[in-house]
């Protein structure tokens, strides 16, 4: 039987694993004496049947260590971890005030949120209330100018038209028009398209998240000083907590 990974703590680099296809389960804990609560995630060392074929390892490696961002700077991996970076900026725009400006990366081909005066309108411009698909088109060149609305009736109001980049072959810029009306339609590439796996990755972020907010916790029980401790389900009955509590002598 194929092994576990590690846990990993970080929701957005596991929310990208997720993506990428490696398989997912979760554990929640809660610390009895703190009332802190951690979500670990752990991942079978290989992607699923369905997926492209990677071994975790590998993955966790070219990104740690700067390979991938360095030779392979379009992997899904990378269009993930960028897509998370400007949903949060996009988030501290709404919940701060805090307008975000988009910058290209250094290899000139994609984009991230820094805070700044936000772009101004352009000619022809659209409109979504998709903040993911929005996170995402801000990847590669497509920012979002002005938003307007409330709670979770925003609106985010995006140039027709991206910033012109420097791509593999050549100058480009992206039809945001044209990306939003095939991403409603569900007719982009799951795999090959930068947007679709920035877009992909925020998707398994909010699946995560839902996941581990539904799953019950186990709670943490310690013994005064020792290093002894118990786990025990967060649903499980008053008589149970209270053997363990004797078990270990806490009043």
């Amino acid at each position: 039987m194929e092994a576990w990974s590690a846990p990993e703590r970080n929701t957005q680099i596991a929310a990208c694993f997720a993506a990428l296809g490696f398989p997912c389960r979760i554990e929640k804990q809660t610390d009895a004496e703190t009332g802190h609560t951690v979500a670990s995630f752990f991942f079978r060392t290989a992607t699923a049947p369905g997926f492209p074929p990677a071994r975790l390892s590998d993955i966790r490696q070219a990104y740690e260590s700067g390979d991938m961002e360095r030779n392979t700077p379009h992997h899904p991996l990378l269009m993930g971890m960028r897509a998370m970076h400007n949903l949060n900026a996009l988030m501290d725009w709404m919940k701060q005030g805090k307008q975000q400006r988009l910058v290209t990366t250094a290899q000139k081909q994609f984009t991230i949120y820094k805070p700044g005066q936000a772009h101004a309108q352009e000619a022809v411009m659209i409109d979504t209330g998709d903040i993911d698909a929005c996170a995402a088109l801000a990847s590669i060149g497509v920012p979002v100018c002005s938003i307007d609305g409330h709670s979770n009736a925003h609106r985010f109001h995006v140039p027709a038209m991206g910033m012109n980049l420097v791509g593999t072959h050549g100058a480009y810029n992206v039809d945001a028009a044209q990306l939003l009306k095939e991403l409603r339609a569900g007719t982009l590439d799951e795999f090959d398209d930068d947007f679709m796996a920035g877009y992909n990755a925020l998707k398994a972020r909010r699946d995560l998240l839902g996941a581990v907010k539904a799953q019950r916790a186990s709670v943490l029980i310690r013994k005064p000083n020792s290093f002894r401790r118990a786990y025990v389900m967060e649903n499980a009955s008053g008589t149970i907590m209270d053997k363990v509590k004797r078990h270990f002598k806490i009043a």
